[in-house]
C-alpha cells in the first residue's frame, strides 16, 4: 500500500517555526508494520547498536496469520469485493499525489466503507487504513475527523497488540503531529513523550526510529521556546546519527535541519546557513536535485538567505525551485507555493507591479512560508 503523502509536504511555515518531520507518517505497510522497514532496514537483522524488544514481531506474525485465515475463509464474491476496495484505496492515494485531495478523501472513505462491510472486525490492516484516512483528513484540513481516526487507530491497535507495537507508535506519533500543527502543544507533548518511550522500548536508544521520535519532541520544545531542552536533545540526536550511520545519511540531514531551526531561533544565522548548506548537499547527493525533499531543503536555505538580507541569492534559488516544480506538475499546489515564495523574494528587490503576471498571481496566492524540518518521502515496502 502506498502511503498518503504527509499533509504538509511542500508547504512552508513562517520563519522561526520549526516543524516535526513525523517519522511514523512513513510507517504503513500492506500486511505488517515495521518502522525499520520504512527506514530501509531489515527488521529481522540484529543491530548491535540497539537493545529493543522484538516480542512485538512474534505477536505481529501471529496476528497476520490470523487475518490471512479470515480472508481465506471468505466466499469468492467477498474476496473480490475486498480486493476491489483495496485497489480503490490505492487509486485514491494516487489521485491525492496529483493534488486531488478532496476527491481522494471521498474515494478512500467510500472504499474503506466497502472494505468494512466484508471485514468489519478490528485488524492490523484496518488500523493502517485508519492511519491513511487520518492523513487524508489532515490534508483536507479536517483536523477533527483526523483526530477521531487517529484515536480509533490507537485504540484498535492497543486492543489487538497489548503493550508496545509499531502500529500504536505510528498512531501516537501522528496524534502528536496533529496536536502540534493545530497549536495544542500540551497534548502534543503528551503524545510525543509516549512515542519516545515506546520507540525506545521497541527498538532501543540508538535506533533511527527512536532518534526520530526524540527529534520530533525536541522540535516541539523548540516551537515553545524551550531552548534549554531542545538544543541539547537535537545535538545529541545529530551526534548519535553521525556516529552510528555516518555524515551522508538522510536522517543526518534532517538532524541538521532541526539544528538549523534552533540556530535560527537563537539568532545564530551563520551557523544555521552552514547547517542548511550541508543538509542540502546530502539531499542532492542521495536523492538528486529534483527530488521533493531536496527542493524543500533548497527552499529552507533560500528562505534563510532572504531573512538575512542575501536577497539576490534567495531569488535565484526560489527561481530554481519554481522551474523544477513547473516541469514536474504545474497543477500541483507545490508550484503555486513556489511562485509565492519567488514573488516574495522579487518584492524584496523590486516593485511587485513590474513582475511577470504568473509571479504576481503566485504572490497573491500566499506569502512566503518556510519549513525547517522536511520529512523524508520514502516509499513504503510493496
Amino acid at each position: 500500500m502506498r502511503r498518503c503523502p504527509h499533509p504538509f509536504d511542500g508547504r512552508f511555515l513562517p520563519p522561526n517555526s520549526p516543524r516535526l518531520h513525523i517519522l511514523a507518517l512513513h510507517s504503513l505497510a500492506i500486511c505488517l508494520l515495521s518502522l525499520h522497514a520504512t527506514l530501509g532496514q531489515d527488521p529481522s537483522a540484529k543491530n548491535p547498536a540497539t537493545s529493543g524488544d522484538s516480542n512485538w514481531q512474534i505477536r505481529d506474525a501471529a496476528q497476520h496469520e490470523h487475518e490471512q485465515q479470515l480472508i481465506v475463509r471468505l466466499a469468492p464474491a467477498d474476496r473480490a469485493r475486498l480486493d476491489a476496495a483495496e485497489q480503490e484505496m490505492e487509486a485514491s492515494l494516487a489521485s491525492f499525489s496529483t493534488g486531488k485531495s478532496p476527491e481522494a478523501l471521498q474515494r478512500y472513505r467510500t472504499a474503506l466503507a466497502a472494505y468494512d462491510k466484508v471485514l468489519p472486525a478490528a485488524s492490523s490492516q484496518r488500523v493502517k487504513h485508519l492511519l491513511q484516512l487520518a492523513d487524508l483528513y489532515q490534508a483536507n484540513f479536517d483536523f477533527a475527523s483526523a483526530g477521531q481516526s487517529l484515536t480509533q487507530a490507537e485504540q484498535q491497535s492497543a486492543s489487538i497488540f497489548p503493550g508496545e507495537h509499531p502500529l500504536t507508535l505510528a498512531a501516537l506519533n501522528r496524534q502528536g503531529a496533529l496536536a502540534y500543527s493545530t497549536g495544542q502543544y500540551e497534548q502534543a507533548e503528551i503524545s510525543l513523550v509516549r512515542a519516545v518511550e515506546m520507540s525506545r522500548q521497541l527498538f532501543g536508544q540508538a535506533d533511527l526510529a527512536h532518534l526520530s521520535c526524540r527529534s520530533d519532541l525536541a522540535s516541539l520544545w523548540l516551537a515553545q521556546g524551550r531552548y534549554e531542552k531542545a538544543r541539547p536533545a537535537l545535538l545529541d540526536v545529530a551526534h548519535t546519527i553521525e556516529q552510528r550511520y555516518g555524515r551522508n545519511h538522510l536522517h543526518y540531514a534532517i538532524a541538521l535541519n532541526n539544528l538549523a531551526g534552533c540556530d535560527q531561533s537563537l539568532g545564530d544565522f551563520p551557523q544555521a546557513i552552514q547547517r542548511l548548506q550541508q543538509a542540502l548537499a546530502i539531499h542532492q547527493q542521495a536523492l538528486g536535485s529534483d527530488h521533493a525533499d531536496t527542493l524543500t531543503s533548497l527552499n529552507n536555505l533560500a528562505g534563510l538567505y532572504l531573512q538575512t538580507g542575501q536577497k539576490t541569492e534567495a531569488r535565484r534559488l526560489f527561481a530554481q525551485i519554481v522551474a523544477t516544480r513547473k516541469s514536474q506538475n504545474p497543477e500541483n499546489t507545490d508550484y503555486a507555493t513556489a511562485l509565492g515564495n519567488l514573488a516574495q523574494a522579487h518584492q524584496e528587490l523590486t516593485d511587485l507591479s513590474r513582475l511577470p503576471r504568473p509571479v504576481q498571481e503566485g504572490r497573491r496566492g500566499g506569502s512566503r512560508r518556510m519549513t525547517i524540518t522536511p520529512p523524508l518521502n520514502e516509499p513504503l515496502p510493496p
